[in-house]
């Protein structure tokens, strides 16, 4: 029987020992974290956790807290040193301090509750700020070919990790522009709407300009992307309201600026400001409908800018439908602002074309042959009107197809045969050179 008990005890002190190394190896790791011996620190605690049946409970919450935080101060050395190498090493250190946290939590027994959280929010900015420079990289065309896809890769896992922590408009934000940034318009769009949501409901927050970009790539996306110029149009005018309130917000902490700031601040005001305008317009001339409403946009902006060349085409675009002898006015002005740009002259040619190509429809259309005779002249009419300026927009830029396939057009109903060869010749080119 003794026999027996000394070979049960010996199992037992075997499995003690054990038992104790592990949980040394957790102390170890603390003691040399505590003396900044952080790579120490971290193979100590790596090697503990290797086993988690053989450490107690608070050891093993111990444990994974500080392996986190000896990542995290190995990031931060490599980071401040500037060292590449071991920015590579642990290049993946947020993410795996955010999940020994997490399990750090898991574990616990209340004992380290208050330093796990203190950790977890402390890590929220790090990971915003490595989202948004690996964005900003991607802006700055830091990379190109594939690495742009691991990097968005990179500050998208950033963000998401940042919004397990904390759900904010600034990170709803930074991840729609990355989801942009990698084509998926849609989620994109979903994110811009959560952190305009968002912003909306924080009633503590400072007062931010920039919410007048969130506002401005979700009128992009209904516009361009899900062809929804009215939604776009009420987007853009709520965010107009949204950046004079948070304006007027800043005005009223004047004394908090200095003059630089505040100077910056109206800069930063009136570029935004003038985004959001310059698309709303942009998007009138899109619609179907609120031509009127869109005309009216456009005289505000021109008594504010009465010379801007792009406004008076805009203008003069959305006019044909509505006023013709005025949206002459308006092209004619604009080429008189600048004769050296091609677009007034075709626009301004089009739509000469535009009126005789009407004119010509009405002739085959009446049962007159009188009335059919007038509108066959008025037609030729038109078309004289046409062809300078036509030419003018492709003297200007002889590779734009549209005008060369305006210029065709009006040389077949004109008659003029060899004008017509002449600019087939040109546009096949331009295709060859395409190709």
């Amino acid at each position: 029987m003794r026999f027996h008990f000394s070979v049960s005890l010996f199992f037992f002190l075997s499995a003690l020992t054990g038992f104790s190394q592990m949980d040394y190896r957790v102390t170890s790791g603390i003691i040399a974290f505590n003396q900044e011996d952080y790579k120490t620190a971290l193979k100590d605690l790596d090697e503990a956790l290797k086993d988690i049946g053989k450490l107690n409970t608070n050891n093993i919450s111990q444990a994974f807290l500080f392996r986190g935080k000896a990542k995290m101060e190995l990031l931060f050395k490599a980071t401040t040193e500037n060292d590449h190498e071991a920015v590579a090493l642990y290049q993946n250190a947020l993410f795996e301090a955010s999940a020994d946290f997490t399990n750090a939590l898991k574990y616990d027994n209340g004992r380290n509750k208050e330093a796990i959280y203190k950790e977890i929010s402390a890590l929220y900015n790090p990971l915003l700020q490595s989202g948004l420079s690996m964005l900003q990289s991607i802006y700055d065309e830091t990379y190109t070919g594939n690495e742009v896809h691991a990097v968005l890769q990179y500050a998208k896992k950033s963000i998401k990790t940042a919004l397990e922590i904390e759900e904010t408009y600034v990170a709803y934000d930074i991840l729609a522009q990355i989801e942009l940034n990698q084509k998926d318009s849609l989620a994109a769009l979903q994110d811009f709407k959560k952190a305009r949501e968002l912003f909306k409901e924080d009633e503590s927050r400072k007062p931010d300009l920039l919410i007048g970009y969130v506002y401005y790539r979700i009128a992009l996306i209904e516009n361009f992307e899900l062809n929804n110029p009215d939604t776009s149009i009420i987007v853009l005018k709520e965010g107009q309201e949204v950046l004079r309130s948070e304006f007027g917000k800043l005005k009223e902490m004047g004394d908090y600026y200095t003059v630089q700031d505040w100077e910056s601040n109206e800069f930063q005001y009136h570029a935004i400001m003038d985004n959001l305008k310059d698309l709303e317009l942009d998007t009138y001339l899109n619609t179907n409908g609120n031509s009127a409403e869109g005309i009216a946009r456009f005289e505000e902006a021109l008594k504010e800018k009465p010379d801007d060349y792009m406004l008076l085409v805009g203008y003069g675009s959305l006019l044909e439908r509505e006023d013709t002898e005025k949206a002459i006015r308006a092209y004619k002005k604009a080429i008189g602002i600048d004769g050296k740009k091609d677009l007034a002259f075709y626009n301004l040619g089009v739509f000469y074309f535009n009126l005789g190509a009407k004119s010509n429809e009405k002739a085959r259309s009446t049962g007159a042959t009188d009335s059919a005779a007038i509108y066959k002249n008025g037609a030729q009419v038109f078309f004289a009107e046409a062809l300078p300026y036509l030419q003018r927009a492709f003297e200007l830029d002889p590779y734009s197809l549209e005008t060369l396939r305006a210029l065709k057009q009006i040389s077949l109903v004109t008659n003029r045969e060899e004008d017509y060869k002449l600019y087939l010749e040109f546009e096949n080119r331009v295709l060859e050179k395409g190709d």
